[in-house]
């Protein structure tokens, strides 16, 4: 049997309990920066290169991220405030407001999904063609497209099957930017591997359960090193 469909995933907002918040301040050419921020070395490191000053000239103080989700990575909101914090000789402290979270902050990286799928009356998985068509936006934070194909990662971590082909490309857009949220583009693109597996065992009257269990990694089973498919050319191991 081979089946194919197409699936869409829509925008999510992170919706962190608190939204974003910074403060700058400057001292001479010294720069502190208190931010709500998960990531301060990324932070502490595109303060200093947008603002074309040394990084031992800037410090990051980040006590308390409350619920990042992937959400609160660096944002323009840090380099803003610091530029407002030297035009006006004075400490500057900037707190969104929820409708401002929503507006000026990453979002969900929204997917359009092709998916084709070959298996067996038995339940065998013979093939998957994935093709992703990323929304990423008009300012994208992180590009995770490349890593998160669902053939590749779902081929790694969930299921088996010897024939696998992926596209991805990602297409700037007038919507609000994009970024990471819990997964990295991981659960954008699995979903629509996980529909069409569903509509492949309804299709051979397979319980979905018995389907997955019957195509699932097992130890010693041949899978791709995770990293490998995120940073470079795909190396086979043994599932251990």
């Amino acid at each position: 049997y081979i089946l194919d469909g197409t699936y869409e995933t829509a925008l999510q907002y992170n919706c962190s309990s608190m939204p974003r918040a910074v403060i700058c301040g400057w001292v001479s050419d010294r720069l502190t920066c208190w931010a709500d921020t998960q990531v301060p070395l990324f932070l502490w490191q595109d303060l200093s290169n947008s603002l074309g000053i040394p990084q031992s000239n800037v410090r990051v103080i980040a006590n308390h991220s409350v619920g990042g989700y992937g959400g609160k990575q660096p944002e323009k909101t840090a380099t803003l405030t610091a530029i407002m914090a030297r035009r006006t000789g004075r400490p500057v402290k900037v707190v969104f407001s929820r409708a401002e979270d929503f507006i000026g902050t990453h979002h969900r990286i929204t997917y359009k999904n092709y998916n084709k799928i070959g298996v067996k009356k038995d339940g065998t998985i013979t093939a998957m063609h994935s093709k992703i068509i990323a929304n990423w936006g008009s300012d994208t934070a992180v590009p995770y497209i490349c890593q998160s194909t669902g053939i590749l990662d779902a081929c790694t971590m969930l299921y088996e099957w010897q024939n696998s082909k992926a596209e991805a490309c990602g297409v700037l857009t007038n919507a609000i930017g994009y970024g990471p949220m819990n997964g990295f583009g991981d659960p954008e693109a699995i979903y629509s591997i996980e529909r069409i597996i569903d509509e492949a065992a309804e299709r051979i009257n397979m319980d979905p359960v018995e389907f997955r269990l019957k195509n699932c990694m097992r130890y010693g089973d041949k899978a791709m090193e995770y990293e490998q498919v995120m940073h470079g050319p795909i190396k086979w191991g043994i599932l251990g």
